[in-house]
């Protein structure tokens, strides 16, 4: 039954607003039993040990300057059968060089995730801001063999669009994911002529936060694998892939001036 009020507007009855009430309840609950389960979220993007030396020489500035600067890209997408926090991820990404040792970045982009829950649930967003800020240091230069680390944090506020459970999709109102992730990593890379292939290990602690409710990492570290394709002039690429923590792969671009 619909009640109309003077101006002959409807008014939800009794019922209508209890059901609204029960459903907000169980959504709340059920928050609350995924922040106590394990998940396996995710990890950024390391990038290539060497990329504070490549590409050697920029548009404007010589090979031997002191300092420099980065423009580019970076994409990630993580993705995984298992309970988890999946994404894609683009960003531009501006870089700042020192001695072709140090670099200093920040980016800026658009973030869209997706939570999956054993039980049938899932909470999916559109893409939202997302920006992040770090570092790689170049350690060790042995010949052809570079050792560097590296360290970053991103951050994100996912306007959660729907909840899809049992196959009946929810619209859930003011409902966010708030995720925040920081990561160290240490890595190896090898010069090969116009491809620099590198391997290693990070450690990750991301969150993924609604209602309150903050979930648990399960698989803190991750290794990472990839290569660097450039001629040592204006430009580099990276493709980079991620395991045991997550499955992830990434692909970054730089010009440098």
């Amino acid at each position: 039954m619909v009640h109309r009020n003077k101006n002959g507007a409807s008014s939800p009855t009794l019922a209508n607003m209890a059901c609204k009430c029960k459903a907000a309840l169980h959504f709340n609950k059920l928050l609350i039993l995924i922040g106590l389960t394990p998940f396996s979220l995710s990890a950024l993007f390391n990038g290539n040990p060497a990329l504070p030396e490549i590409p050697e020489k920029g548009i404007f500035l010589p090979a031997n300057c002191m300092g420099g600067a980065k423009l580019g890209y970076q994409g990630d997408f993580v993705f995984k059968t298992d309970d988890h926090f999946q994404y894609q991820m683009h960003q531009g990404v501006l870089t700042a060089n020192i001695m072709d040792r140090v670099e200093i970045f920040g980016s800026l982009g658009a973030l869209k995730g997706k939570l999956s829950y054993p039980r049938g649930s899932t909470f999916h967003t559109d893409f939202n801001a997302t920006w992040g800020a770090g570092g790689r240091v170049l350690l060790i230069y042995w010949n052809q063999l570079v050792m560097g680390v590296n360290g970053q944090f991103q951050s994100s506020k996912l306007d959660v669009t729907k909840r899809v459970e049992n196959g009946v999709v929810y619209r859930p109102k003011d409902k966010y994911l708030h995720f925040n992730d920081w990561q160290v990593g240490v890595g190896f890379g090898y010069h090969l002529d116009w491809v620099v292939p590198y391997l290693g290990l990070c450690y990750h602690a991301p969150h993924v936060r609604t209602s309150g409710v903050k979930l648990n990492q399960e698989d803190p570290f991750s290794i990472y694998v990839g290569f660097t394709l450039t001629n040592d002039k204006y430009a580099e690429v990276s493709f980079e892939g991620r395991m045991i923590g997550e499955n992830g792969i990434s692909l970054s671009g730089n010009v440098r001036f």
